[in-house]
């Protein structure tokens, strides 16, 4: 059984295992409830962007459909928001928690403790290992963001992001699994994660 990557290896969880065709691993659909949820605020360290606070409708907008990151050391992202990205790792890989916007959406700022509707992919630097990815089973996943449930990473570069945004993600362990790693998605203790993540929607 292979755990789903982007959930911390703490508290009690409970799961289906969902079979993906063409993939060499199981994902595991789990919500984390946590009596005493720890709250992380967003973060912005490693040249993160952050967008404002702003109202409106939980559509996203339409998005470039060729958005790209230049930025000296970062991974470069191509495609359209809602498929899959493709990915092309520079060499050497860059230090630190890197945050970045591809694609800048139109609709509201994600909120701690929102509902969180997204599709994503993800991969180690090394070997370019997807490890696990929702578009190529053709739906989004939801879950609450910003209150511990998640790798670090995640609930600090999300909180803060506009709905209908492109996000990148890169994840050195200390933001991601930690010295234990995550043998079953093939994760090792001292693997940097890549991660593009497609806001779909957030509802409080």
């Amino acid at each position: 059984m292979t755990a789903d990557p982007l959930l911390r290896f703490r508290g009690r969880r409970s799961g289906v295992v969902d079979s993906v065709p063409g993939m060499k691993k199981a994902r595991l659909m789990v919500l984390v409830v946590l009596g005493s949820a720890l709250l992380l605020s967003a973060c912005g360290s490693g040249g993160a962007t952050t967008a404002g606070s702003t109202t409106g409708a939980t559509a996203p907008s339409s998005p470039s459909t060729a958005a790209t990151v230049v930025a000296t050391g970062l991974p470069l992202v191509r495609g359209t928001f809602g498929r899959v990205p493709t990915i092309t790792l520079p060499s050497p890989q860059p230090g630190g928690y890197q945050v970045k916007v591809v694609s800048d959406g139109k609709g509201r700022v994600v909120a701690q403790g929102d509902q969180l509707t997204v599709h994503y992919i993800g991969e180690t630097w090394r070997g370019a290992h997807v490890f696990d990815q929702s578009y190529a089973r053709g739906e989004p996943v939801t879950f609450p963001i910003g209150v511990g449930g998640l790798i670090p990473g995640w609930d600090e570069g999300l909180v803060g992001k506009k709905v209908g945004s492109r996000i990148l993600l890169v994840l050195p362990p200390d933001k991601g699994y930690g010295t234990s790693g995550n043998p079953q998605a093939g994760i090792e203790p001292t693997d940097t994660l890549v991660f593009v993540v497609d806001i779909v929607n957030a509802t409080s």
